[in-house]
């Protein structure tokens, strides 16, 4: 098997219409591409020496185990243990959480690496690196985890474009901020630890209920739409790159005229 070294990887980026200056919110499994030499550092330089620091790279840098334990369920826990857990797992923290384990490699590398900002959501951040990363990224509240406070609205204020490498539409988190954009979207109650004066305190509040279950079904017809701007192949994984606006404005159409 032929190594994936970083000028593949830059090739076949630049192939893909990636250049100097670009903004774009990047979803990637690594697993993919097949043997990457360096694994997620080569992935890394080659998507920074692409873009540049005067353009900007997003991720996802979620921790889906920090929701409440009573919504576990790879294994669900008992009852009676929630409060412990509850109480007893550390709070978020921007700096120092890892990225959970079921995420890509990638991800979590991105977090820790120079010059890198992550926003501050208990379960749902991004992080960001090059310019304006840190004013994306600032305002991202609780309640609101893919909405107009989130990082998803102020990249589709920029016009940015999303990167899949070697990832498809079930991870997409654009469709998301497309779900919050539908008239009156579901809604539901979550519960968080969180610290006030010094003290952790268990707190109720209201966010969208969201649904990743049907963005397969989302992404197979904004194909068939023809939105794409392009793809490619880069070692064994399928690249493809569009318009992050283009996403969520159909995804809001779309979730409108089904439901």
């Amino acid at each position: 098997m032929q190594l994936i070294t970083i000028p593949t990887l830059k090739a076949g980026l630049a192939a893909l219409g990636l250049r100097k200056g670009q903004r774009v919110l990047m979803h990637c499994s690594l697993s993919a591409f097949g043997r990457i030499q360096g694994g997620a550092e080569t992935m890394l330089y080659a998507l920074t020496e692409t873009i540049g620091p005067e353009g900007l790279i997003a991720m996802p840098t979620f921790t889906p185990g920090r929701f409440d334990p009573s919504e576990w369920t790879q294994p669900p826990v008992p009852e009676s243990d929630w409060q412990r857990y509850r109480f007893e797992t550390p709070l978020f923290d921007s700096r120092r959480t890892p990225v959970d384990w079921d995420m890509s490699q990638l991800y979590e590398l991105f977090r820790t690496w120079p010059n890198v900002f992550r926003s501050n959501h208990s379960h749902s951040s991004f992080a960001a690196w090059g310019a304006g990363a840190a004013q994306i990224l600032h305002q991202h509240h609780l309640e609101d985890r893919f909405g107009e406070s989130s990082p998803l609205a102020r990249l589709y204020d920029e016009d940015a474009e999303v990167l899949f490498l070697g990832t498809d539409y079930s991870t997409n988190t654009a469709f998301h901020l497309g779900e919050y954009r539908v008239a009156d979207p579901p809604r539901r109650s979550f519960l968080s630890v969180q610290e006030t004066a010094g003290k952790k305190r268990l707190i109720q509040y209201e966010d969208v209920a969201t649904n990743s279950g049907i963005f397969t079904e989302i992404g197979a017809d904004f194909e068939t739409a023809g939105h794409l701007l392009a793809t490619n192949q880069i070692g064994a994984a399928t690249c493809r790159r569009f318009k992050l606006r283009s996403a969520v404005d159909f995804a809001a159409d779309w979730l409108a005229r089904k439901y």
